[in-house]
This record gives structure tokens, sequence and C-alpha cells, in this order.
């Protein structure tokens, strides 16, 4: 198992992704569609009750739910597998 886990979570909104680190055992929800210009070279993004920046292949994404603020960091490796290996298996 690796250090994150994927799942997706529907909305009315379309997919949610929730992103579990599974060493620090947080947890972010993003839209997939909010998350996508991560890869495609974007630093940084705000969101309505969230975002995520860039450093140095160092990914830092954060969601704000009742004023209390949940992040995780990996690497945009680390988040990429992730992903591929989440959609595998769907």
């Amino acid at each position: 198992m690796g250090k994150l886990e994927i799942e997706k979570v529907a909305s009315f909104l379309g997919p949610v992704i929730l992103i579990k680190d599974t060493e620090t055992g947080k947890n972010v929800e993003i839209m997939g569609a909010q998350l996508s210009p991560a890869f495609g070279g974007r630093t940084t993004a705000t969101l309505p009750h969230g975002g995520w920046d860039i450093e140095d292949g160092v990914i830092t994404i954060y969601h704000d739910e009742d004023r209390k603020k949940h992040e995780i960091i990996c690497t945009i490796k680390e988040l990429e597998e992730a992903i591929l290996g989440a959609y595998a298996k769907s």
C-alpha cells in the first residue's frame, strides 16, 4: 500500500476525490476538475473552501471545513501514482 489512498465520493457538483494520507491519517476532499491543473504546470490554485500549492515537486492540498484547515503534503509523483492506481481499480 502506498502513502496515499484515493476514493471517489459522489457530489451534486460532480466527482469529488477524497485523498487520504495513510502515514498521517489526514485527508482532504477536492473536485477532480479543480486538481487537474496541477498536472498541467500550474503551481497554485485557490478554490472555494480549499486549494493547492506546488513547490519543488511537492504539492500541499488543503480544504477548510468549519474554519479548521485540513491538508496533506505529498509529491506530485505520489499523487499521480495514487490516482492512476485508483483509476485502474475502477
